[in-house]
């Protein structure tokens, strides 16, 4: 099967345009992971880091831009978990407590991963706002009891450090990994169509 590119002129600017982005994009990412070293920059370190500055900002809005945070994610120095505390129309408050991985059996863990991806890792963080209403309806339904239904969704985020190692831990730090952290971030006062 024979490649579709156009007669003549056309043709070839087609082909000098692919050809100018594939250089492009092997020049970005060769520039952004060269190495320098603690010696003195030679011309050729001067000539990439100048490249490296100047198609920063081509290669962040043509998406080229290369991260190694899907292999590496910044170690969490504290364990998250979220509760949400539903109150009903009665006044009864129930406590829901939200998929924690270190109560869970293999099994559990490979059932609930989505939804503690969802919970933890994204809802409580100001990037993710705009999931907190439909999750929220999705809670008011899946809480729901007839002839009393949830008014109030109230979140928190609890926080515990993760302690140092055993046997390089001091007292101070032993207290300090005590102190747990909790905030309410988020309140979802219900809708008559949420039902």
């Amino acid at each position: 099967m024979k490649s579709k590119i156009r007669p003549g002129l056309a043709g070839a600017l087609d082909r000098a345009f692919i050809n100018i982005f594939i250089i492009a994009y092997f020049a970005i990412t060769v520039s952004s992971l060269w190495v320098a070293t603690p010696a003195q920059m030679t011309l050729v370190d001067r000539i990439i880091g100048s490249l490296t500055n100047m198609s920063l900002f081509v290669a962040n809005l043509a998406g080229l831009g290369q991260n190694w945070s899907l292999f590496s994610p910044n170690v969490r120095n504290c364990n998250v978990y979220n509760l949400v505390v539903v109150t009903y129309q009665s006044g009864m408050l129930k406590l829901y407590e939200l998929p924690r991985m270190e109560k869970l059996n293999l099994l559990g863990k490979w059932q609930q991963e989505k939804l503690r991806k969802l919970f933890n890792d994204n809802f409580p963080y100001p990037k993710h706002v705009m999931l907190r209403p439909p999750a929220s309806r999705f809670l008011i339904r899946a809480n729901g009891k007839p002839g009393d239904p949830p008014v109030r969704l109230a979140y928190f985020l609890i926080s515990n450090p993760i302690p140092p190692p055993e046997g390089t831990a001091t007292r101070a730090d032993k207290k300090a990994n005590l102190s747990t952290q909790i905030g309410n971030y988020f309140v979802y006062g219900a809708c008559p169509e949420d039902l």
